[in-house]
Order: C-alpha cells, then sequence, then structure tokens
C-alpha cells in the first residue's frame, strides 16, 4: 500500500462508496507493521478468496469463504463476520444490478 510506505501488512477490505463520494475508495486493515510475527496470513488468505467471490457476484461461494475465514480466526474477525452476513443476504436475495462496491447511506 503506497501511503504506508511498505512498512505494514494489510488486508484489502473491499470498494466502499461512501456518502457524499462518487468514487469507490478501497479500504484496506493495518495488520502488522513488517517484519512482525503475523499469524494472520490463513485468514488473509481466505478472507481474500472470499472477497473475490463476493466482488464478482458468487455470493453464496463468497459467504462460505467468509465464514471459513470466521472459522480460522476462532470467530474473532469482525470483517469476516460482516462480510458473511452481507454475502449471505445477498445470496438469499438473488443477486440483481452488482458493481462490486459496497455501498455505505449514512456516516
Amino acid at each position: 500500500m503506497a501511503a504506508t510506505d511498505g512498512r505494514f501488512v494489510t488486508r484489502p477490505l473491499g470498494l466502499v462508496r461512501v456518502v457524499g463520494r462518487r468514487e469507490p475508495v478501497e479500504l484496506h486493515e493495518l495488520v502488522a507493521e513488517r517484519g512482525e510475527a503475523d499469524s494472520t496470513g490463513p485468514i488473509r488468505e481466505a478472507f481474500a478468496r472470499a472477497l473475490g467471490a463476493w466482488r464478482s457476484g458468487s455470493f453464496a461461494d463468497a459467504a462460505a469463504g467468509f465464514r471459513e475465514a470466521l472459522r480460522l480466526s476462532g470467530d474473532a474477525d469482525g470483517p469476516s463476520a460482516f462480510f458473511a452476513k452481507d454475502a449471505e443476504r445477498r445470496a438469499a436475495a438473488g443477486g440483481g444490478a452488482w458493481d462490486g462496491v459496497l455501498v455505505v447511506e449514512t456516516k
């Protein structure tokens, strides 16, 4: 990630369009300082696969992947829980128009 000059390990959390902005921004979670012990690799890998499915509109696959990331975290990963719930909701709704961007409508 350019803003951190590569000093940190980050996890991409996807594209988000927020109130008052037309263009989406990509959110990243700071995971650790580069070189520090980091045991989140398997969680981040499962999350990245699920996020790819979510972005492409494969919501049932995404939900399963986010649940796997959540399981790997000992049910302690907030982003995985959030996206699992979102993907399950979208899968139940049958999809629809989708551009792979999470829209946040309230501040």
